[in-house]
C-alpha cells in the first residue's frame, strides 16, 4: 500500500518517511521489518520506514491542541498522558464486560 502511494505521488526518488503504525508493528521480528524495508526500497530506494511508538490518538489530540492554540508544554503533557503504557493501565469499570485494552 505504501509503495502504491509513493508511486502515485511521484516520491520514488525522495527520502520519504513511511510511518508504520498499528499493533502488527509492535513485533520484534527483524525478518518482518527486513521484508518491509526490502519492499519499500524496491519502490523508493531512499525511503525511511519509521515505527510509530505513540498510539494514533496522540496525533488526533495534538491536532486538536493546535486548533485551540496549544503550546510546546501542552504538547508534552498530551504525549505523557496518552501513551501506550498508560492506555493499557486503565482500570476496568465495575460491571463492564469490555476488555480494557
Amino acid at each position: 500500500m505504501a509503495g502504491a502511494a509513493i508511486r502515485k505521488l511521484r516520491l520514488t526518488d525522495t527520502d520519504v518517511d513511511v510511518v508504520l503504525g498499528g499493533g502488527i508493528f509492535r513485533t520484534r521480528d527483524r525478518e518482518f521489518f527486513a521484508r518491509i524495508d526490502e519492499g519499500l526500497r524496491s519502490v523508493a530506494p531512499v525511503a525511511r520506514p519509521i515505527v510509530l511508538h505513540a498510539p494514533p490518538v496522540v496525533g488526533a489530540a495534538l491536532l486538536g491542541l493546535d486548533r485551540v492554540g496549544g503550546n510546546a508544554a501542552s504538547d508534552g503533557r498530551i504525549r505523557a498522558a496518552i501513551s501506550d503504557a498508560r492506555l493499557r493501565r486503565r482500570p476496568r469499570r465495575r460491571g463492564s464486560n469490555m476488555d480494557s485494552r
